[in-house]
């Protein structure tokens, strides 16, 4: 009796030590962070246009009606125009703001404009129809070919679900206002505050017109002895071409086209010297000339029938290279008058454009232009005219 007491109590004590069991168990496992995380956007330049014709004074003055520039200069009112595609791989909504950055360097607060969306979730198909429809300025740009700006400039898919084309515009203000060289970019951010930039452009704002106006030999421009009873062919009046030989036009005191029989014709005086005028700024120049009437400063004057020696009895001769002007009559200068480009009647201030006709047409950097004069004396003409100037022009292309 006492064994079985004992094993009956053994067994009491084990059942009451086991566990409980559990319907079912979950155990947590925390591995290292991953996945993809937040990327920054990216930001690539698509496409740029200018806006440099300009209107600079109220009179219909341009700068460059062209459009075409050589080098990374610009001018106070000028327009600088970007279209940037930005690139955002947690969706395009997650784009928070785009705008364009001008640095202005050490110590100094960068200046900055917002951009705009050109479109935003649309398809190619959509943005096709989208420009068929509404004709927008994105479109007139590229003549519907939108998918030249989305894959052929920037080298990418363009994909609606992260990516969205801007429009960034900015105009030059005054070298006052900080604006000479800097550099410009386009700055993406989105919604965690990360930032992408566009690789960035060094521009030169508002730069020096700097010609230098010498002679060749280092004297002052002057004229030699008259040579007596010329006939100079060319036409009458100063229309900025060379001197057409078919037009018998003698420019003696009369004026008369033809001459009869002894009668006097005009006096010629060459110049001895040259005026040389070189470029030694950073911006492509139209160089233009023209002259002022000239005067006797004292005694008796009279060329032909009053005291003035007219700026048309003056001609021109340019070369540059290989080209040769011709001799060409000088126009008359007049600071009332607005410049005109390439495209129209090629004159400034009343001057024509010297290189009009260059294969060149235009003075680069370093470059040179020589200038050779001579004076149709009318008849009479008396006096020492000593009052009056002859004016290089030069306008920024």
């Amino acid at each position: 009796m006492k064994h079985i007491a004992g094993m009956l109590v053994a067994l009491m004590a084990l059942t009451m030590a086991a566990p409980a069991l559990a319907a079912d168990s979950t155990v947590p496992v925390t591995p290292d962070p991953l996945g993809p995380g937040t990327s920054a956007p990216e930001v690539f330049l698509a496409y740029r246009a200018f806006d440099l014709g300009i209107d600079v004074d109220g009179s219909g003055s341009t700068i460059n009606p062209t459009d075409i520039r050589n080098e990374n200069y610009a001018f106070e009112g000028e327009k600088l125009i970007y279209y940037a595609l930005v690139r955002d791989l947690n969706g395009r909504q997650d784009i928070e703001t785009v705008k364009w950055v001008k640095e202005m360097g050490e110590g100094m607060q960068d200046q900055m404009g917002p951009c705009d969306t050109v479109f935003s979730g649309l398809t190619i198909s959509e943005i096709y129809e989208y420009c068929e429809t509404e004709g927008a300025q994105f479109c007139n740009c590229f003549t519907g070919m939108v998918d030249y700006i989305t894959s052929a400039l920037t080298n990418l898919d363009y994909d609606y679900q992260t990516d969205e084309v801007y429009m960034c515009v900015l105009t030059v203000e005054s070298i006052e206002a900080g604006w000479d060289e800097c550099d410009i970019t386009i700055e993406a951010e989105d919604t965690a505050g990360e930032t992408g930039r566009m690789l960035p452009e060094d521009w030169t704002f508002n730069p020096p017109l700097s010609i230098d106006i010498d002679t060749n030999d280092g004297y002052s421009l002057s004229f030699g002895d008259r040579m007596e009873d010329q006939a100079p062919l060319c036409v009458l009046e100063p229309d900025c071409t060379r001197c057409i030989s078919e037009d018998q036009t003698y420019r003696n005191c009369m004026l008369y086209k033809d001459c009869a029989p002894g009668e006097k014709l005009c006096d010629i005086s060459f110049s001895e010297n040259k005026l040389v005028v070189r470029n030694v700024g950073i911006a492509d120049l139209w160089p233009f000339i023209a002259a002022s009437d000239f005067y006797d400063s004292s005694g008796m004057a009279k060329c032909p029938t009053t005291n003035e020696l007219e700026a048309e009895q003056f001609e021109y001769r340019a070369t540059q290279g290989t080209w040769d002007s011709g001799w060409r009559i000088m126009p008359r200068y007049s600071p009332n008058l607005g410049c005109n480009g390439p495209m129209i009647w090629n004159q400034c201030r009343g001057g024509c454009r010297i290189t009009e006709g260059c294969p060149i047409d235009v003075l680069s950097p370093t470059h040179k232009i020589e200038i050779a004069f001579k004076v149709i004396w009318p008849t009479p003409c008396i006096g020492t005219f000593d009052t009056g100037n002859i004016y290089i022009i030069v306008r920024a292309v």
